[in-house]
């Protein structure tokens, strides 16, 4: 409510690991705390806050068959998305087959909860198969660069990114938490997603600049289900606008605006930011809240 961003949240659950004890739940406890959760906040401030389904994901490491299917049903009850973190490691696949005989997305195609409302974060262990799945529901897959390179994922030896994007996929770009990614600026995820790959596949084709940008803005939005209101700057829409100090130096020279700001600027170029219409960023400086205070708290 203070700093004035909207956002998709949703209590975290799972049902298979029972540490630490004060979280663990069984899969009756977590749906019921999901759909509470759903209930109680979901549109609060004004539309601001969204409220999802959220499972620790994992699968089928960390949650059951009935978890998934019961927080999809909850999700299309409430008319909500539904969210998890999927296909990290090579454990998680083998793990998968070894019980069902199927990889985590095929596995899913037969639990029926892939959907145009389903959002799966990470997504780098896939198959050529996985991706045809995922084109041919409209998953929205979030890919996070950033923490790849911290916790060595394997992101650019094994990930089918730009795979997915050639089929049509909506691959969105997130910064994870910030225990695992360490940091929370969106432009350098945008630039990772720019370089990456280019350098993986030893290619300058792969995944330009404009689309970096796009998986940064509107296809962000899609994956929030809200590109009717947000994600890009159009009549009609909210307005969530950032907008950029092009005096500093590294915008200068400016020849190529989307260039410069995927491979030169970052966050910190940031110099008013209106969400809604309304100002939450102001030369650099959050409108609603103390910063100092707030990291002097947190130091502490």
């Amino acid at each position: 409510e203070k700093v004035g961003i909207r956002g998709v949240i949703g209590k975290w659950i799972w049902d298979i690991p029972k540490e630490p004890k004060r979280m663990a739940l069984d899969t009756k406890q977590a749906l019921h705390e999901s759909e509470e959760t759903v209930k109680k906040f979901d549109n609060a401030n004004g539309g601001m806050v969204r409220v999802w389904p959220m499972v620790i994901g994992d699968y089928p490491i960390a949650c059951t068959d009935e978890l998934l299917v019961g927080s999809k049903e909850i999700a299309d009850r409430y008319g909500v998305g539904f969210s998890f973190h999927q296909s990290i490691t090579p454990r998680e696949v083998r793990e998968s087959v070894e019980k069902n005989g199927l990889r985590p997305i095929e596995q899913f195609e037969k639990l029926g909860i892939l959907d145009k409302n389903l959002r799966l974060v990470h997504m780098i262990q896939l198959n050529d198969h996985e991706v045809d799945l995922l084109a041919k529901y409209d998953v929205k897959v979030v890919h996070c660069p950033t923490t790849a390179l911290r916790l060595a994922y394997g992101a650019t030896a094994a990930g089918k990114f730009p795979e997915m994007i050639q089929k049509g996929v909506c691959v969105s770009l997130g910064c994870d938490g910030t225990n695992s990614s360490n940091m929370v600026d969106m432009g350098r995820a945008v630039y990772l997603a720019a370089g990456l790959f280019k350098d993986c596949r030893m290619d300058i084709n792969m995944i330009p600049a404009e689309t970096a940008l796009e998986m940064g803005t509107i296809n962000g939005a899609r994956s929030m289900l809200q590109e009717d209101q947000i994600g890009s700057i159009e009549v009609g829409k909210k307005a969530d606008i950032v907008l950029f100090d092009r005096t500093r130096i590294e915008w200068t020279p400016l020849f190529n605006v989307i260039n410069s700001y995927v491979y030169t600027a970052d966050g910190k170029s940031t110099d008013t930011v209106f969400i809604g219409g309304k100002m939450v960023l102001k030369k650099g400086k959050m409108v609603g809240i103390d910063e100092r205070e707030i990291c002097d708290k947190v130091q502490e």
